[in-house]
């Protein structure tokens, strides 16, 4: 906040309310309506003098308008006496006092035109604002009309998600006995075994067996949630605090001040007593528990490889957007404002958090995980817990992301809570997960563990896998990565029963991820024979369209084919196409040569059978078949 703008407007003080919605972590129960609108009926509104006080995000058209609302500090002295010292502070505080006048024009303009009182909070990351808003009209009015100002980009209300802890589960092993680490709870850990032992695990102890580290230094993974604490089997690295409020019993923040302690948990403001959270520490755990050291847990990772960096966004009542941009912005490398920048931009953000919205991502949590895309920067997200199309949960339906669903060992299907469907990329398990747990006061040393259910902790195990991938191969992309794990995850086709599957009937995006064929995706591009054959126009059915289409190309003979172990253009990986007439083996030489293309995704049009062959630097494995006899075809080329 401006002080002269506070002299000049003489703003009264009055306690903040923020807009709360009733969401979990992970598990998320509100969302917008299919109107744009912001949907009211979960969020507890308070009156201040007959008005509505609300916090909004805001970019502003201007880049200008933003730098002009910075907090700037008070001059500090070169430490020189003297007159060269005294014009320089008077210098400063002349162009001080401009941007402080500037700043109080703008925010004069616009209450005027809003006919409402709004006060400067903070300065955020990307050329963001947090403002206050005092309105009599209701938040869904004064949006629209905010919104539709032309100094204002783009605009948000600030919601926070509550916070839920993970229930304490009993854990459901499915025939595990792994004792290849001698960590007491590993063979509870059953997802360290083989997806043909079960439907439900990933085969992460050959992956970690298996795990070269090429960076040379550690790969660094940013856990954005609700911070670290002091437990015997669990890394710590370093992190900070981006919480800027704690709720009192009358949901009315308090402002808490951004620090580098980033415990699990925060000082209740009605009791001063200290309240823990956990769920950083448990999602922390599922990556880089110490392994073979004889105590609790064993990590997907291997300590020693890993630097865990902690993004504490939540309080025990809540995670304000704000803190959560900012955070992911920080960890990517960016600067926030009052915080020391990161030493070094991490390598994977884990974000097991979100909140329904079934408008879609919003523009700033599309930004700011952009951001970090751009700076190289694997984000790994929770598709949710709500039973429902992850398409209506943030972050899980923004872009650039991987987001993950849960997978059940005991039924060897989707987790029964689990959300689904479209915006879901692949799954992991997610019931039965131990974690380790804080210990009530902070300052002691935990040795508690227990079991647990959410997508939050299928989603480390997915982040673990893109971080064994970033350490074998430091030149991969984001998007590579993403596309290597969707190429090596298998499809839940049947469940344990022998039925069809919720994941077959619903959506878990590519499957679950196989860790151990991810890594060795591309060491085993020759061996590995891999395909799906779809008919381009499967699901068409204008019939007229496609006997119009039928006389430019014959669509009856039109396929997608993905094909190889990597699923993903990668320099110095070529794949020959080939189509063949008669029976048997398919050979180089015995098959027509059809192109060489350099995308393991490709258009064939072809009526007879067809091939792939990969190739690395010039040398070139087998011809693999890719079966088409289950393509479905649309009914005009049935007929």
């Amino acid at each position: 906040m401006l002080t002269n703008l506070k002299i000049k407007r003489d703003i009264k003080m009055k306690k903040l309310f923020i807009v709360f919605i009733t969401v979990l972590i992970t598990a998320l129960s509100v969302s917008a309506k299919d109107n744009g609108e912001l949907d009211l009926r979960n969020v507890l509104m308070k009156r201040v003098d007959d008005s509505n006080v609300f916090q909004v995000i805001v970019k502003f058209t201007n880049p200008h308008h933003h730098k002009i609302l910075i907090n700037i500090p008070e001059y500090k002295s070169t430490g020189d006496e003297g007159e060269f010292d005294n014009l320089m502070e008077q210098a400063y505080n002349i162009e001080k006092n401009i941007y402080e006048d500037a700043a109080y024009n703008l925010i004069e303009k616009l209450e005027n035109n809003l006919g409402a009182k709004i006060r400067h909070l903070r300065t955020m990351s990307l050329g963001n604002d947090l403002i206050e808003i005092t309105t009599t009209k209701s938040v869904n009015d004064f949006m629209k009309e905010f919104k539709a100002l032309q100094e204002v980009k783009k605009a948000q209300v600030n919601e926070a998600f509550n916070v839920k802890k993970s229930e304490t589960t009993s854990v459901v092993s499915a025939n595990w006995s792994g004792t290849f680490f001698n960590d007491p709870w590993y063979n509870s850990q059953s997802y360290f075994g083989s997806f043909d032992e079960n439907k439900a695990n990933s085969n992460f102890e050959l992956f970690k067996q298996n795990i070269e580290n090429k960076l040379g230094r550690k790969v660094r993974i940013a856990i954005i949630d609700s911070g670290s604490s002091n437990h015997e089997d669990l890394p710590v690295d370093g992190g900070y605090s981006f919480v800027s409020f704690v709720p009192n019993l009358q949901g009315e923040p308090v402002t808490v001040d951004r620090v580098a302690d980033h415990t699990d948990g925060n000082i209740d403001p009605d009791t001063g007593e200290f309240k823990m959270m956990e769920h950083g520490t448990a999602v922390a755990s599922v990556i880089g528990a110490y392994t073979d050291n004889g105590l609790g847990m064993t990590g997907a990772l291997n300590s020693d490889d890993i630097s865990l960096i902690f993004a504490k966004v939540c309080h025990y009542k809540g995670c304000g957007q704000n803190d959560i941009y900012d955070g992911i912005v920080w960890a990517a490398g960016g600067e926030v404002a009052g915080i020391p920048n990161i030493d070094q931009k991490v390598d994977i953000i884990n974000v097991s958090l979100g909140g329904g919205n079934s408008a879609g991502c919003s523009e700033f949590y599309q930004e700011v995980i952009d951001f970090a895309v751009e700076q190289g920067i694997v984000v790994v997200v929770a598709a949710g817990n709500e039973r429902m199309e992850a398409e209506n949960i943030s972050p899980a339906n923004c872009k650039n992301t991987i987001t993950v669903g849960s997978v059940a060992p005991h039924t060897e299907d989707k987790s029964d809570f689990s959300n689904y469907g479209s915006a879901v990329d692949i799954t992991a398990a997610g019931t039965g997960i131990v974690v380790a747990v804080p210990n009530e006061d902070p300052t002691q040393l935990s040795s508690e563990y227990k079991a647990t259910n959410g997508t939050s902790f299928a989603t480390p195990l997915v982040a673990s896998i893109a971080a064994g991938l970033k350490m074998k191969y430091p030149e991969l992309t984001p998007l590579q990565i993403e596309r290597i794990l969707e190429a090596n995850s298998y499809d839940i086709l049947l469940n344990k029963k022998g039925l069809p599957s919720d994941c077959k009937i619903l959506g878990c995006g590519k499957g679950t991820v196989d860790a151990l064929a991810s890594l060795m995706a591309i060491d085993n591009l020759f061996r590995v024979n891999a395909s799906q054959v779809a008919h381009v126009y499967e699901n068409n059915t204008d019939t007229r369209y496609l006997e119009e289409m039928d006389k430019l190309i014959p669509v009856c003979n039109l396929y997608q084919a993905e094909f190889g172990s990597i699923g993903t253009q990668i320099v110095g990986i070529e794949y020959n196409i080939y189509s063949y007439k008669g029976e048997g083996e398919i050979t180089a030489s015995n098959a027509t040569f059809i192109k060489t293309v350099d995308d393991p995704i490709y258009v064939v049009n072809s009526a007879d059978r067809i091939a792939y062959q990969a190739c690395q630097n010039g040398s070139c494995g087998n011809v693999i078949e890719m079966t088409k006899e289950t393509a479905y075809k649309p009914q005009y080329c049935r007929i």
